[in-house]
């Protein structure tokens, strides 16, 4: 009889945990680590930019409505600034490869 562990996980169509599958002990743990690895690599993927390594306007998007939503949490003042840059089209041009 299928335990009640991998009878759920078959209704949600899950992968039996290391043990179901015979892997050693704390494979689990291994797992869940490296699954919180690519999680880290994928979140900063999407906050930052490739190319300088900065963070880009999600990220930019994500602080403000923090800092703006409660600033009495930060205990700061709060101040933004915004850049324009002369000719950006042609630095964009000149140092990134391909389209975007």
């Amino acid at each position: 009889m299928p335990s009640r562990i991998s009878q759920t996980a078959s209704a949600l169509r899950l992968p039996p945990c290391a043990a179901e599958r015979g892997l050693p002990q704390g494979a689990n743990q291994r797992m869940a680590a490296e699954l919180e690895r690519a999680h880290e690599q994928a979140v900063q993927a999407a906050f930052t930019d490739e190319l300088t390594n900065v963070p880009n306007r999600r990220h930019i998007l994500k602080l403000a409505v923090s800092a703006l939503t409660d600033p009495r949490k930060h205990s700061q003042p709060v101040s933004f600034a915004l850049l324009d840059l002369d000719h950006f089209k042609k630095i964009n041009d000149t140092y990134v490869s391909g389209p975007g």
